[in-house]
C-alpha cells in the first residue's frame, strides 16, 4: 500500500468506490492572486518609505486648509489695493477643489485600496468541482462550466494518446489528464494535484490512482483532506451535482 502523507492534500475519499482529486490550477491561481495583492501593497509602502508619497498625500488631504489660505490671501491682496474680492468662499472652494484636488484624491484613494481587491476576490473564489475517479464504473469525470467531461482509464492509457492525455509536466508540476465532453472530439486538459506541489507529487499521484482504479489501493487513508494555505477559502468548494451526474453516467 502507498500511504503518502503528502497526498492528503490532493486526494479525498468520496465513497467506497470513488475519490475526488483537486484541480492544481485553483491553488496556483490563488497563489498568484495573493502575490499580486502583496506586490501592490509593497509598492504602496515603498512609495511612502523611499519616495515622496507621504508628503504628496498629506498635501492633498489638507485641501481644506490650503484652499482657505489661498482664498484669504486673495482677499487681502484685493483689499490692499482698495478693491473688493467678489468671489464667495463656496464658489472659490468648488472651483479650486474640482481643478486641483478632486481627481488627485480619487487616484490616491484607488492607489491605496487597490491592493485589497485581490484579497476580496479570494474570499469569494470557491474551489472548482474536483476530478472524480470512480473505480466501480471505471470512469474518470467532472463538471466544468456546466459541461460533463469524462474518460475511461483505458482511454488515458492508450498507447497512441498516452503522451498527450496522461502526462507529468515536470518534477514538481501537476498530473495532467484530458477528458472529453459530448459532441466534441477535442479533449480538455485538467491539471491535478495540490498547489504547492512537492517534488514527485505528480508521479506519486499517478501511481496511487492507477493502483486505486485496479482495486490495489484503499481510500480510507484519505477520508479527511488537508488544504494548503493558498486553497483556504471562507466559502465552501463547489460540489458535484449528484443527480445530474448519475443521469449522465447512466446515459454513457
Amino acid at each position: 500500500m502507498i500511504h503518502n502523507q503528502a497526498l492528503n492534500t490532493s486526494i479525498q475519499e468520496h465513497d467506497a468506490d470513488s475519490v475526488d482529486i483537486k484541480r492544481f490550477d485553483y491553488g496556483r491561481q490563488r497563489f498568484n492572486t495573493y502575490l499580486l495583492g502583496f506586490i501592490l501593497l509593497g509598492a504602496i509602502i515603498g512609495s511612502h518609505v523611499f519616495g515622496n508619497a507621504t508628503a504628496y498625500l498629506t498635501e492633498k488631504l489638507n485641501y481644506n486648509e490650503r484652499i482657505t489660505n489661498q482664498y484669504n490671501h486673495w482677499k487681502i491682496v484685493y483689499e490692499s489695493i482698495g478693491k473688493v474680492y467678489k468671489r464667495s468662499y463656496d464658489e472659490y472652494f468648488e472651483s479650486l477643489y474640482n481643478s486641483y484636488f478632486k481627481n488627485q484624491l480619487r487616484f490616491l484613494a484607488l492607489a491605496h485600496t487597490a491592493w485589497l481587491m485581490p484579497f476580496i476576490v479570494l474570499c469569494f473564489w470557491r474551489a472548482p468541482i474536483p476530478i472524480r475517479y470512480n473505480r466501480k464504473k471505471q470512469l474518470i469525470y467532472t463538471w466544468h462550466w456546466g459541461k460533463f467531461y469524462s474518460a475511461t482509464p483505458d482511454q488515458l492509457a492508450s498507447a497512441d494518446v498516452q503522451e498527450d492525455l496522461y502526462a507529468t509536466s515536470s518534477l514538481s508540476g501537476p498530473l495532467e489528464i484530458s477528458l472529453f465532453t459530448k459532441g466534441r472530439k477535442k479533449a480538455k486538459r485538467f491539471r491535478l494535484g495540490a498547489y504547492t506541489a512537492y517534488i514527485g507529487q505528480n508521479s506519486d499521484l499517478k501511481e496511487w490512482l492507477n493502483n486505486y482504479m485496479n482495486h490495489r489501493e484503499p481510500s480510507e487513508y484519505y477520508r479527511k483532506q488537508q488544504n494548503t494555505f493558498f486553497e483556504k477559502c471562507p466559502r465552501a468548494p463547489k460540489k458535484f451535482p449528484e443527480r445530474k451526474t448519475e443521469d449522465m453516467l447512466d446515459n454513457l
